[in-house]
């Protein structure tokens, strides 16, 4: 995995196959060697064909609330945000914590990012590609809400 990692036409072709990325979902290295490259994370954020893969295999985790404050996972747990959606468009992030224990991209600004993590103005509202929101956290909590809507996130644990 750490040869995939060091190459980025390995990273690419890993990322575009859905089995590949079902058999990186099931693997402790492979996830860690994920969480550890921001190029494979771009690689894979920009197929949403093996996100949605690793969903539908039931490899990853989904939560969701309706709390202005709520901790998904503690600070310093590993996991690879896959996706985050809400009920109402309006809303933006207010999410932590990145791999240095920072804020997300995008904290508290309504984003839904493309492969090249450009923004758009209205936050996602469904379980599908616009909702990618690719990202190696250090514990997944929301700080506080915009305007009050429900937030569902699925991501992997490294």
């Amino acid at each position: 995995m750490q040869a995939v990692a060091a190459s980025s036409t390995a990273m690419q072709a890993v990322a575009a196959s859905s089995t590949a990325m079902q058999a990186v979902a099931a693997s402790t290295a492979a996830r860690t060697a994920l969480w550890q490259s921001d190029a494979f994370l771009a690689c894979l954020q920009a197929n949403n064909a093996s996100i949605q893969a690793i969903i539908s295999a039931n490899l990853a985790t989904t939560k969701n609330t309706t709390a202005s404050s709520y901790q998904f996972e503690a600070q310093g747990t590993k996991l690879i945000l896959l996706r985050r959606y809400y009920d109402g468009a309006s809303e933006y992030d207010n999410l932590q914590w990145d791999r240095s224990a920072s804020n997300l991209p995008g904290y508290g600004q309504p984003n839904t990012y493309d492969a090249t993590y450009a923004r758009s103005a209205a936050a996602p509202t469904a379980n599908n590609a616009t909702a990618n929101c690719v990202r190696a956290c250090s514990g997944l909590s929301r700080a506080t809400w915009g305007v009050g809507n429900s937030l569902t996130v699925i991501y992997l644990k490294v």
